[in-house]
C-alpha cells in the first residue's frame, strides 16, 4: 500500500490444496515480512496462536477461487475445511470455483513438441499408437500390453490409498502402469515399492518432468 502502484490494486486468492496453509510461527512471520503485531489476530493471521499464511490470503483476498465447483462447496463444511470452513463460509459471496484442466496449446498433440508422433482428431487412430510404443520402449517395457497413465502429486486427497488397495490385483491383468508425480513420502515409496516388484508392468517416475508429462497424456 506504501507503493502508489499497488494502491487499491484488486487481488485473487486461488486455494489449489486447502491442507497446505503455512502456519508458522508468528514471531518468524514478523521477522520475514515486516508486518507489525496487528496483523496477528483472529479476525487477520493468526490461527490457533500460529501465523497462517493461507488464511491472511482469505482474509484479505477480494475474490478467492478453488479449483472447481464441488471443491468451493466442500471447503465450506468442517470435512473438507480443515479449520478454515467457518472462513470461507463468511466469504461465500467472494468464493467461486473454477475448473482448472490441462493447457490446450501446450498439451496440443498436432503440435506437440515432446511427442514421438504428433496426430490430430482424424489421424489418432493411426499415429497415436507410436507415441505408445515410443514411450514403452523409452522405459523398457513391452509394446504390446495396455498402458495405463498417472500425472499427479501424490497426496492423500487423490485417492492413492485406493490405489494401494488395489495394485497387487490390478497388475495380476495385462496392464502396465507409468506413474510420474511428487508428493507424500508414504506413496513415493509405494509407487517405487510395486515397480521393483511388478518390474515389467510398473514404471515409478519419482520426478517432475515436462518432456514425460507430455508423452504419457498423449500415449495412454
Amino acid at each position: 500500500q506504501d507503493n502508489i502502484f499497488f494502491q487499491g490494486i484488486k487481488s485473487v486468492m486461488t486455494i489449489h490444496n486447502l491442507k497446505f496453509q503455512g502456519k508458522w510461527n508468528v514471531k518468524d512471520v514478523e521477522d520475514i515480512t515486516g508486518l507489525s503485531g496487528y496483523y496477528f489476530s483472529p479476525d487477520k493471521l493468526e490461527f490457533h496462536k500460529d501465523a497462517d499464511l493461507l488464511k491472511g490470503g482469505l482474509v484479505y483476498a477480494d475474490a478467492i477461487t478453488t479449483v472447481s465447483p464441488t471443491y468451493a462447496e466442500e471447503i465450506k463444511t468442517e470435512f473438507y475445511g480443515e479449520g478454515l470452513e467457518g472462513l470461507l463460509n463468511a466469504r461465500a459471496n467472494d468464493l467461486r470455483g473454477i475448473v482448472n484442466g490441462i493447457d490446450y496449446d501446450a498439451f496440443n498433440p498436432a503440435t506437440d513438441k515432446y511427442i514421438a508422433k504428433t496426430y490430430d482428431a482424424i489421424s489418432f487412430r493411426k499415429e497415436k499408437i507410436k507415441n505408445k510404443r515410443a514411450l514403452q520402449e523409452e522405459l523398457g517395457r513391452d509394446d504390446k500390453v495396455m498402458m495405463i497413465g498417472l500425472v499427479s502429486r501424490l497426496t492423500d486427497q487423490k485417492g492413492f490409498d485406493l490405489i494401494a488397495y488395489v495394485m497387487d490385483e490390478l497388475c495380476q491383468d495385462a496392464v502396465q502402469i507409468v506413474v510420474l508425480g511428487t508428493g507424500q513420502e508414504q506413496y513415493e515409496n509405494m509407487f517405487r515399492y510395486f515397480d521393483w516388484k511388478y518390474k515389467d508392468k510398473v514404471s515409478a517416475n519419482i520426478t517432475y518432468s515436462e518432456a514425460l508429462s507430455h508423452k504419457i497424456y498423449a500415449s495412454c
